[in-house]
Parts: C-alpha cells; structure tokens; sequence
C-alpha cells in the first residue's frame, strides 16, 4: 500500500477522500472495473494502474507480447503486477514440415466433440451458421473450412517464428526484471482451462502441445536476469521429459526463496493406449532418476507443496515411488500443505513424513496413491492420531494391502486375498464418496468410515449389495 500510495500522491488534490480510500474501493472491484476507472481523469487513471493489473494473462501470440511489453515499460502497473499467467497453447506440431495440419486432417479433426464445442463457444470462429450444429456430426465440408483453416495456418506460422527465433525469451528477459512486485508464475498448455480463460486460438480444431523445455527456459531466463524473489511457482500439463536435473537446476538458480511450487507432469503420456505401456515406464525411469528430491530439498522455504503426475492410464497403473519423488528425510519448517498424485509409498515412510511435518501440516491431499504391501486403515489411523490438520482428502482409487491382525473376510471374497482397493471417490462431482466421510472422521470426529463390512454396504455406493 505504501508504494501505492505514492504512485498517487502527486494527484490527490483533485480528489474529494485521500488515494488510499481509493485503493481501498478498488480492491473490491474487478480488474476490468478498475481499468474503466483510468478514463475519468489522471488521479484515477493512477490509481487504476495501481490495482487493475495485478494478474496479468498472456498467449503465445505476437498480440499479447506487445500489450506485456507495453505494461512493463509503464510506470506505474509494471511495480504493481504480482501474478503472471503464461497460457502458451503452442499448436506448431514439432517435427512436421510444413509444422500444421494438411487441410485432410484438419477436416477429420472436425469430427471431435470436445473441439467441436470449444470452436462453437469461440467468436469469431469463421464456421458458418448452423454448420457445427449437424447431427450426426461428420467432417465439416472444406469450404466451409477453409477461412477457419486459413487463419489456424497463419497462427501456427506466427507461434513457429516466434519459438524458432527465440522471440519469447528475448521479451521475458526485457519483460520480467521490470515487474518488480512479481511474486507468482503459473505456466499452463492453454487447452485443458480453455473453458475457463479464453484463448485466442479456441476458435481452431487443434489441441496444444504439452508445456515444453523452451517455454519454460524463457519464464526462468527471465526470472535470472531480475533480482525478482519469486514466491510462488505453478505449472501444469509438463511434457514428461522435463522431468531432468537441467531443468529441475534452473528452477533452484532462478527461484531460491519460493515457498509454493506445483508440478503437474503429463504430455504424450496422457493421451497413449494400453498398448503403449513404454512410455509410460519411460517417464517412471526419468522419475526413479532422483532429480525431483534434489529439486525440492534446495527450496527449504516451502509452504505448499503439490507434485501431480497425470499421465496413468485406465487399468495400466504405475504409481511413482515416493522415494523418488520425496526425499523420506527431507523435513520443510514451515511446510503447511502437500498434494501428491499416483504415488506408491508404503506406511512407515509415509508416517515418518507427516510426524517430521506433524507441527505444521494443515492440509493434504493424496489421489490415486497405492500402499505397496501395507494398510490403508492403520496409516490414516496414525495420521489422525499425530496430525492436526483444517483440511484432508484422500480421493480416487487407492490400493494397499491388509497387515497381520487385520480382518479381510468381508472385503474380499477369497479370505487369503488381502489386497485392499478403496474407492474414495472424488467429492467435487460424487453425490456421496468415501473420502467426504474420512475427512469428517478427521475433522469432526465422526466415526470410523473404514471399515471393510460396512464399505461395502453403504447406500449410496455404486458397489453397494442388497
């Protein structure tokens, strides 16, 4: 507020209440009200460029470099950005020549419902009238096409000089030292939120390119040219092979202080068949490799922590090891929250994580995560004895297996199989789900969900006998 405050007070003698009232009001308002603020006269127009560009959104597309550069070079709104959103949705197709679609298959791709929907949303989207509309769907008719096509080409070309020249690590590192109130990055592949955040490349039958190695060496280039202390750092839909101690180096250089990083590793993977297990093991090798440990042992200043790995496929499971994941040893003071996917661990690694952290821990989250050859029941009663935590969610399918003492008969229908399967759902779309009643037993002291018999026999499970 201080540095607001004097951005504002050569003009405050044209207002009828001091400048920080203003900054108060407007941090009520949306961004967008706050801009329309800046045409009423200079006093206002400062005090707009103070709080109405503090989360700044930008694509791979030469319209949005200029309006960066443009907001870095001002200023006022340059000290006052704190959040950056890099949505690169890169459609250029690596490794193909001309790098886009032939006409023939940018038709065929006309055929899918979900690019179907997102171009129908887009406007303009350069598709006549009704067109998309036609039931049954079939291929769109290329003359039809063809000014959507056209312009599709033209943003490929456009995003292919940009990458092939450098052009966005040059503006990121004119770009970021001048953000000086800069504290978070989120990296995303500007597809997967496209319903959320509107891109200018929704109006195409093309899906982006997972988050690759250039995009992100731009975004850290820049942070190592500034004197910037990033506090938190976000990305999702990573290619798989960015999982290596070069990349994984740059973060530690360019970020030391960070007290929030969340990885989210997908790419190929994600959209393989069963029939291309190999990839998949190769991203389990890159894993095993032991670069993501040394990453987040060198940030000894986290507070949230959140490593996803997206990329498992229906019915071929291969959860990451914990080990390789997290160092068993590493303990973060001040470490508050924790989110891990598809991990497999098994219970006193687990449980001598959360007693190091037991002190500060308030919220996890662990999903599709497997117990090798240990119990889910007795971990989360340890957890629920040693941890004291405002928020637990335990979600989607975890395996583990029964311990001595433990009774199976009424899980399993062989009594000598002692796997465990929990299906604890996911309490975001599920009208009931195993995971709402393990975080009340947790938090509000309800009784004990996990047991075998009565699991089973809740009304609301799918799974449910009669």
């Amino acid at each position: 507020m201080e540095n607001n405050d004097q951005d504002c007070q050569d003009d405050h003698q044209v207002l009828p209440f001091p400048p920080e009232i203003f900054l108060g009001v407007c941090s009520y308002l949306e961004p967008s009200e706050v801009r329309s603020l800046r045409l009423c006269c200079k006093a206002l127009a400062n005090i707009g460029a103070c709080c109405g560009f503090r989360c700044i959104v930008f694509h791979l597309h030469k319209p949005d470099f200029d309006k960066l550069l443009s907001i870095a070079r001002h200023p006022i709104i340059s000290k006052n950005v704190d959040t950056l959103i890099y949505e690169i949705a890169n459609l250029v197709q690596m490794g193909r020549n001309p790098p886009y679609y032939s006409p023939e298959h940018y038709e065929r791709l006309t055929m899918i419902r979900s690019l179907r929907r997102k171009v129908k949303r887009s406007e303009p989207n350069w598709i006549p009238d009704g067109v998309l509309d036609t039931i049954p769907i079939t291929p769109i008719p290329f003359e039809h096409l063809q000014e959507n096509y056209n312009r599709y080409k033209n943003a490929v070309k456009e995003q292919h000089h940009i990458l092939s020249t450098k052009a966005d690590l040059d503006l990121l590192e004119d770009v970021i030292p001048k953000l000086t109130g800069l504290k978070k990055i989120i990296v995303n592949d500007g597809y997967s939120i496209s319903q959320i955040r509107q891109s200018p490349f929704d109006a195409f039958f093309a899906q982006a390119e997972p988050v690759n190695m250039q995009s992100l060496q731009a975004i850290m280039h820049g942070l190592s040219c500034s004197k910037i202390q990033l506090h938190s750092f976000e990305a999702n839909q990573l290619h798989p092979s960015l999982i290596n101690a070069l990349f994984f180096a740059q973060i530690t250089t360019s970020c030391k202080g960070l007290k929030s990083i969340s990885l989210d590793f997908t790419g190929e993977d994600a959209y393989i068949n069963r029939d291309d297990a190999p990839f998949i093991l190769n991203t389990l090798q890159l894993v095993n490799h032991g670069a993501l440990p040394k990453l987040l042992g060198s940030l000894p200043s986290l507070k949230h922590l959140c490593i996803i790995f997206d990329n498992v496929i229906r019915g071929l499971v291969h959860p990451y090891p914990f080990h390789s994941v997290v160092s068993p040893k590493s303990r973060w003071r001040n470490l508050r929250e924790i989110r891990l996917d598809r991990i497999q661990a098994e219970r006193p690694e687990l449980s001598a994580f959360f007693e190091l952290h037991r002190l500060t821990l308030e919220r996890i989250h662990l999903h599709e995560c497997a117990l090798a050859t240990t119990s889910w029941i007795k971990l989360l009663w340890q957890m629920k004895r040693t941890l004291k935590l405002k928020e637990i969610w335990i979600t989607g399918d975890a395996l583990g297996r029964f311990e001595e003492g433990e009774d199976c008969t009424h899980f399993n229908q062989n009594p000598d199989d002692t796997i465990q399967c929990w299906a604890f759902g996911w309490p975001w779309s599920d009208r009931w789900c195993l995971a709402m009643d393990v975080a009340n037993w947790f938090l509000l002291g309800t009784p004990c969900p996990l047991n075998p018999a009565e699991y089973w026999m809740h009304p609301d499970n799918d799974d449910a006998t009669e």
